[in-house]
Order: structure tokens, then sequence, then C-alpha cells
């Protein structure tokens, strides 16, 4: 069995983008709190990085599911942390009317695991976000022996 292996962090934030509403956004200070934690793992861990991304729109969210496909086929082994609003339809994306579907999420993430030969972990701070649970298995064809 092969071991995971990560060596970047991408924090994926859609939700009240809007700087002048309070609270909401915390993915800037959770990526400030894990590149602290990076720092002094830098002697075991020297490749690990962080970077958090921003969707605003529709194309954001499709430029971010191409560049993330493109760098995992070039060697990023990342770990997704989502935070964002959501319902049992799919995920909201800030500035896209209707968000993402659960079933579509599951297909962006099908095509970047692929990528990354099995090797994607992803987290979700998603309302509802376990009904993205009910599409896990949607395409797969079973095969009797």
């Amino acid at each position: 069995m092969q071991s995971f292996q990560f060596n970047k962090i991408i924090v994926v934030e859609s939700i009240n983008l809007d700087p002048s509403l309070p609270v909401y956004r915390i993915g800037s200070s959770l990526k400030s709190e894990i590149d602290t934690t990076i720092a002094g793992l830098k002697p075991s861990i020297p490749t690990l990085t962080c970077e958090l991304i921003e969707i605003h729109s529709m194309a954001d969210w499709r430029d971010f599911i191409d560049n993330l496909h493109n760098d995992c086929t070039q060697g990023v082994k990342p770990i997704l942390h989502f935070i964002c609003h959501g319902n049992q339809n799919g995920m909201a994306l800030d500035g896209v009317d209707g968000g993402i579907l659960w079933a579509d999420f599951m297909k962006n993430m099908e095509k970047v695991n692929v990528a990354t030969s099995n090797n994607l972990f992803v987290s979700l701070c998603v309302c509802c976000g376990f009904y993205s649970l009910l599409h896990l298995l949607d395409d797969l064809q079973f095969q009797t022996f």
C-alpha cells in the first residue's frame, strides 16, 4: 500500500469575499497559522507550502481546477481545504448563481485525484458538505470476479 505524501496545502475560500462584511473570512487567518506551523516543520518537510485561493466567479473556479490539475501532473500533492457555504444540492461559490453541484464537484476532484495518482486529500468546511458523499461512487463501474 502506498503512503500519502503532501507538498502543498491549499485553502480555497469562497464565502462573503466582500471585505466590508464581518467575521466570515477566515481563510487568511487559517493560512497564517498554517504558515507558522510549516515554518517549524521546514527541517523535516522542506518543500511543504500553503496557498490561499479566493473564488469570486465560475471562471475563477474553472481556472483553479485547470491550474490545480496541471500542477498535480507536475508533482504537486495537495491537501485541499474548502471554506464556503453549501446546501444539499451543492457548494455555494461567492458570485456564482447556483454554485457548483456536488456531482460536478466530485468530478472535478476525481480529475485532480487521478493527476496525483490517488494522493489527494480533501476537507470541507462547508454547510451540508456530507451531501457530497452521495456522489462519491456515482460513475464507478463495479466488476464481478
